[in-house]
């Protein structure tokens, strides 16, 4: 499926840069406010496997030029997206590796300029948290075309904001204000247009006391609790392998209380 999408369009790509402990994801194609491509789709997965098996801390998700991501290309939905078979090819990739980040040990940041629309917006809900411009704007507008989201926006958003919140955001498709977004808590923080790397860094630095390892560690944690309830065994699993690594040893070795 993914091969049959590299086919379908060649502009826009994906550029994934790897740091030891950040990594940058790129949408671009900013001729078309970073709509994607059947190509691009194809470089999102491909991007979210290497991610996979990266061992660094926080992952940035953001669009070129000051927009975040306008969807999918449209010209490609009225061509190649026609037949069922290649919509459910476009729907099962992106999902897949949506949900791939979404779960992943790694913590994700959606950093939001310009417009996210549509399946721009679900891209944003893979990430478990977004930094959105004053000036941004945000639309889950898919049932405006009598369509559900396609690429499992609705049920992360039923874990973001819960169901009766997210079937409200749903049909209504309305363009909201950055503040309501950050009402609801879709959007856990505001930033200045303009100052998106500001806001990344100082974002960051909010953590960077705290190691790579117990970064991963709590969002397994977190994930199994998601999944497999209060004190479930994963969750219990996920503490003890965190705990047997040297790291934490050698580090809580060096710890000294906090001063009130």
């Amino acid at each position: 499926m993914r091969e049959r999408l590299r086919g379908f369009g060649s502009e826009g790509a994906i550029r994934l840069e790897l740091g030891e402990r950040l990594a940058r994801m790129w949408i671009s194609n900013p001729k078309h406010h970073n709509a994607v491509t059947g190509k691009m789709m194809a470089e999102f997965a491909d991007a979210a496997d290497t991610l996979s098996t990266w061992g660094g801390a926080f992952l940035v998700v953001q669009g070129d030029g000051g927009q975040f991501c306008a969807g999918a290309d449209l010209a490609l939905v009225g061509k190649e997206f026609s037949s069922p078979e290649n919509v459910r090819a476009m729907s099962d990739v992106m999902v897949r590796a949506l949900n791939q980040i979404r779960t992943a040990s790694y913590v994700s940041i959606a950093v939001i300029e310009g417009a996210a629309i549509g399946g721009g917006a679900e891209v944003t809900t893979a990430c478990d948290f977004r930094l959105m411009s004053e000036r941004a704007h945000l639309e889950f507008r898919q049932g405006q075309f009598g369509v559900s989201p396609g690429w499992g926006g609705s049920g992360r958003l039923v874990e973001i904001a819960g169901p009766q919140m997210a079937l409200e955001i749903l049909i209504r498709s309305a363009t909201q204000t950055p503040d309501y977004w950050r009402s609801i808590g879709l959007v856990n923080q505001l930033f200045p247009e303009g100052t998106s790397e500001a806001a990344i860094t100082a974002w960051l630095a909010e953590s960077e006391h705290v190691p790579t390892v117990g970064i991963r560690a709590c969002k397994e944690s977190i994930r199994a609790s998601i999944s497999g309830g209060l004190g479930t065994s994963e969750e219990i699993e996920a503490f003890i392998e965190a705990w047997a690594a040297p790291e934490r040893a050698d580090r809580m070795r060096g710890a000294r209380p906090s001063k009130a």
